[in-house]
Parts: C-alpha cells; sequence; structure tokens
C-alpha cells in the first residue's frame, strides 16, 4: 500500500488480520524522485506489483477567474501528471512476469458542466485518455476489466439514471 498520508496502520493491520501481509510506504506522486525510490523499495521489499490503483487526487473549486497557472500546475502535476509516472514506474514490474492490473480513477465530474473546479476536471478527463491511450499500446497485453467514474453524491437531474462504467482499466499479462 503506497499514500502519501501517514495514517495507513489501520489498513496494513485489518490486512494482516485477514491472512494477508500489506507494508506501508509513503510518496508523493508528483515527484519523480519519489516515485522511482517507492519502485525500488517495491521491488526490493516484493519482487513484484500485482495491482495498481491510481486513486491519489488533489481538489480545487476555483472558478475560470480564480484560476491562476500555479494552481492549474499543482493540480495536473498530482493528478494526471502523477497517474502517469506511476504507471511509467510499476507497469515494468507488472509486465515482466506478465501479469497486473492498473486501475487508474477518474471522476464522473467530468461528464457534469460546470463553472468551478476547472483544473480538476482536466485533469481528471486526462486520465480517461491516458488509460484508453495505454490500452491501446498494449493491445493484446491487455486484458479487459472496468473502472467506474466514482462520485461523492448523485445529482437530482441523475437520480433515476442508472449509474455507468464508461472508463476501461487494463490488465498486463
Amino acid at each position: 500500500m503506497i499514500g502519501a498520508r501517514t495514517d495507513q496502520c489501520e489498513t496494513v493491520q485489518l490486512v494482516a488480520e485477514a491472512g494477508g501481509e500489506a507494508s506501508a510506504l509513503t510518496l508523493d506522486i508528483s515527484d519523480l524522485a519519489s516515485v522511482e525510490a517507492a519502485r525500488a523499495r517495491v521491488e526490493a521489499d516484493l519482487g513484484r506489483v500485482d495491482i495498481l490503483v491510481n486513486n491519489a487526487a488533489t481538489f480545487e473549486a476555483a472558478t475560470w477567474d480564480a484560476l491562476d497557472f500555479e494552481l492549474w500546475q499543482h493540480v495536473m502535476s498530482v493528478n494526471l501528471n502523477g497517474t502517469m509516472l506511476m504507471c511509467k514506474a510499476f507497469l515494468p514490474l507488472m509486465r515482466g512476469r506478465g501479469w497486473g492490473r492498473v486501475i487508474n480513477i477518474a471522476s464522473a465530474s467530468v461528464a457534469i458542466a460546470s463553472p468551478v473546479s476547472i483544473a480538476y476536471r482536466a485533469s481528471k478527463m486526462g486520465i480517461i485518455g491516458l488509460t484508453r491511450a495505454l490500452s491501446a499500446t498494449f493491445g493484446d497485453e491487455a486484458s479487459p476489466s472496468t473502472q467506474s467514474l466514482p462520485r461523492s453524491r448523485t445529482p437530482p437531474w441523475q437520480k433515476e439514471c442508472p449509474r455507468r462504467s464508461s472508463t476501461t482499466a487494463w490488465g498486463v499479462r
């Protein structure tokens, strides 16, 4: 388990109580050196990666007028660049052994027109494009899997609509 938060002990304990083995590692996914160090530690400790879930994100609620380039860069660095760096670092640990799964989490908010969270929405659309491009890149190595676009609540106008998955996760064999 890798994350930016330091409160991972409970999850590690729950995995151990269920009969599994887990260790926690804290890193900054927007920093190449931090990601490379995490990969080296995972490779040394575990030797392989079975599943990579890119769920880390930062959120902003800025309108167009309030959005400056520094905030834009920060959101893109964590949400989109971080996803790419994690895929780039950990995919070789899957491909080398012929099996693995990558799940890149986007957001249902990309389908909703809104004047706020512009950088966040753009970064999550970028994740959808990245995931599709990686799936196409790995072609016959990709195994079908699904990914939902999570949302925190259902907007009133959408309560009668079924929830759907509209992007793809992919696996490496």
